[in-house]
């Protein structure tokens, strides 16, 4: 199970992420589903992750890549590399983590490894 910790820890941004993710695979939705993934919260309050799991994102043909990049807290030398491969993409299927760009695959974690940071603590 692969998790994204969030660079901006908000409930906001957890959910603007997974609508933009839910808007690459369905950008002209109008059913009651808005969000691709859920997301977590650490114990503390402070932190913010994205439940991926095995999650494969559909890039569908008319999907708003550029609003997709526009929404990502990535510096914009990363922007043109998810864009380019994203368009390359359209009609199909990749795995979140093929498509980020290192400044967020660096936040990527594991179910253990999130277990030893505390975001999963015993029941008292």
């Amino acid at each position: 199970m692969k998790y994204l910790i969030l660079t901006t820890p908000t409930v906001d941004h957890a959910k603007q992420m997974s609508a933009a993710l839910w808007s690459l695979a369905r950008p002209s939705s109008t059913g009651s589903t808005r969000y691709a993934v859920g997301h977590i919260v650490h114990p503390s309050g402070d932190a913010f992750a994205l439940v991926l799991g095995d999650y494969t994102q559909r890039v569908d043909p008319d999907a708003d890549v550029d609003g997709f990049v526009a929404a990502l807290p990535i510096p914009e030398s990363e922007k043109d590399d998810v864009r380019a491969l994203l368009n390359g993409a359209r009609g199909s299927r990749l795995t979140v983590a093929e498509f980020l760009p290192p400044s967020l695959a660096a936040n990527l974690r594991t179910r253990e490894e999130l277990d030893a940071d505390g975001w999963f603590p015993e029941p008292e």
